[in-house]
């Protein structure tokens, strides 16, 4: 498998770029942040001066260290919404952009990768890892940077108002984060095993969706559904698992706060009997007590939860290391005369069997030629190789005299047209299915749809245009899908054309159309056609045999 490390980014480089995209709202948080914990930090001192107040009975001090208390409250309240709103704005606009991102580069992956471990697998990662990293990338940071910052300010509050505090508050801190770091490791594993097993069973279900023709036909619903349910246990067992240890880290956590607060009560009598604090200065070191321990056991708790994040981030910097083609860079595809040649390719998939071994032929601009030969000889690779849905290991193929590899890879593949024998549409209206993303009239899709054939199969449909074109592709005929094809190809206008098997599964009477059709339509334009149909074949220009990894004209 082809990887490479010079544009993978670590997990800090990752945060650092997502930063500048979005500095000002990092920022902004950040401030908000640091607004909160100072107001959380001020209320239960106000509070403690507002109770003293109280106990003397000064009414003057009673109002204004109360109003200064919910005041205080008040404002931190107010600043935790707003954090919590600019952190999910964040969270949207980070999700754009990093979905746009991995959506962009897997696009860009090669085929052959695709091919072997399943679109439906990426598409898994794609939704689940992007969405626990961004848990990590946005709330999670801002969640961490909150509750270590209010644990830092109770710790110097307490430690300042008794020594003794300034020495078991932070060795209870210490034992919290050291229990968080041993259950962190082992859930990190469990992290990457759950996220895997998310993403195969995405790969199950779109697999057996896609096929739900097969099983229907087939009578394999039962399999089917005992095969994702297999999938479904897996992941649950998982998760149970996972959740066993988060319940007893849970436990331990909250053990704790309970001793802390005991100990607390007790030195606090014991010191308001002495008259060395006020009732007020104990209910201030309830709150910062609290403020301590609530936010640490939140703090420890998204450590713990972050592994899941963590996991994914790491998925995803493995996923970048993947080789994508390399779409922009090479010669500017112009225009395109036609001429096409093969000088001594080799080529074989994985390393195996040759399957082009010295492969040598040509095609002028504007012939028709025909490629025949028996099944698993090559024919399909021939294709392939000329689209660089795979490179040769050795020869080269040129166009127009020009090696293939020099050429823009999206600007020559714009050049060239290319049909297979499972003709591919997407789920979406004919319209879009026609036009590819370019802009074309009403007047000039029906002139093309006329010049095909399908004109009136179209207008017939009261939605015209707009008729969808089904996920199985199951409203239209074999034929029919065919000559659509054919109507997207010119529309596009290349300046060659394949066509690969495209008459292997229609009747003698819409083949003999289809390939008058295309001599008529296609000519002067560089075609290769794909078959091992003789009556195909006849009325090509010309016939290229592929034999033994060779090619031989006749």
């Amino acid at each position: 498998m082809n990887t490479r490390r010079t544009k993978t980014l670590s997990g800090l480089a990752f945060f650092l770029e997502l930063f500048r995209q979005e500095r000002a709202r990092y920022l902004c948080v950040f401030a908000l942040v640091a607004f909160c914990c100072a107001a959380a930090c001020l209320s239960p001192w106000l509070q403690r001066f507002a109770i003293d107040a109280i106990q003397s009975g000064n009414l003057e001090r009673i109002v204004v260290f109360s109003l200064c208390a919910a005041v205080a409250f008040g404002a931190w309240r107010t600043g935790e919404n707003m954090r919590s709103f600019l952190t999910a704005q964040l969270y949207i606009r980070l999700e754009r952009t990093m979905k746009r991102r991995v959506f962009r580069h897997l696009l860009e992956l090669p085929l052959s990768l695709l091919r072997i471990d399943g679109a439906g697998y990426y598409a898994g990662r794609f939704q689940t890892d992007v969405e626990a990293m961004l848990r990590h990338y946005a709330s999670g940071i801002f969640n961490l940077a909150n509750h270590g910052t209010k644990i830092v300010c109770g710790l110097c509050v307490c430690a300042a108002a008794d020594w003794r505090f300034g020495i078991l508050l932070p060795l209870i801190v210490l034992i919290d984060v050291l229990l968080t770091l041993r259950f962190r490791r082992r859930q990190y594993k469990l992290s990457v095993r759950i996220l895997e097993n998310r993403a195969a069973a995405a790969q199950t279900a779109q697999n057996l969706l896609g096929k739900s023709k097969l099983v229907k036909t087939d009578a394999l619903g039962e399999l089917a559904g005992a095969r994702y349910a297999d999938d479904m246990d897996r992941l649950a067992d998982l998760r149970m698992k996972r959740l066993w240890r988060e319940t007893l880290f849970r436990s331990c956590m909250r053990g704790i706060p309970a001793v802390c607060f005991l100990a607390l009560y007790v030195l606090g009598v014991r010191n308001i009997l002495r008259d060395q604090w006020t009732l007020g200065m104990l209910w201030s070191m309830f709150g910062y007590l609290f403020l301590i321990l609530n936010p640490l056991q939140a703090f420890c708790s998204g450590l713990l939860a972050m592994q899941e994040s963590a996991a994914a981030s790491k998925r995803l910097q493995e996923l970048f290391r993947h080789l994508p083609e390399n779409v922009a860079s090479g010669k500017r595809v112009d225009a395109v005369r036609g001429d096409l040649e093969f000088r001594d390719v080799v080529f074989s998939y994985g390393g195996g069997r040759k399957i082009l071994d010295g492969a040598s032929f040509s095609v002028a601009a504007g012939e028709f030629v025909g490629l025949a030969g028996e099944s698993g000889a090559g024919k399909s690779t021939v294709a392939a190789l000329i689209l660089r849905l795979c490179d040769p290991a050795s020869g080269e193929i040129l166009l127009d005299g020009v090696p293939l590899r020099d050429f823009e890879l999206k600007g020559l593949r714009a050049r060239i047209g290319f049909i297979g024998q499972n003709v591919e549409f997407f789920h979406a209206s004919l319209r879009e299915n026609l036009s590819v993303g370019q802009d074309f009239s009403n007047e000039r899709l029906h002139e093309v749809l006329r010049e095909v054939g399908m004109e009136e199969r179209v207008r017939r449909d009261p939605k015209g245009l707009d008729l969808p074109i089904y996920e199985d592709q199951g409203n239209f005929s074999g034929g029919e899908l065919l000559r659509l094809a054919l109507a997207r190809e010119l529309l596009r206008n290349p300046a060659v054309c394949i066509f690969d098997e495209i008459t292997a599964n229609l009747d003698p009477e819409t083949e003999a159309s289809v390939m008058d059709l295309l001599r008529r339509r296609l000519a002067g334009r560089t075609v290769l056609l794909v078959s091992h149909r003789t009556s195909t074949l006849r009325k090509t220009d010309r016939v290229l045999t592929l034999a033994n990894g060779r090619i031989r004209s006749g």
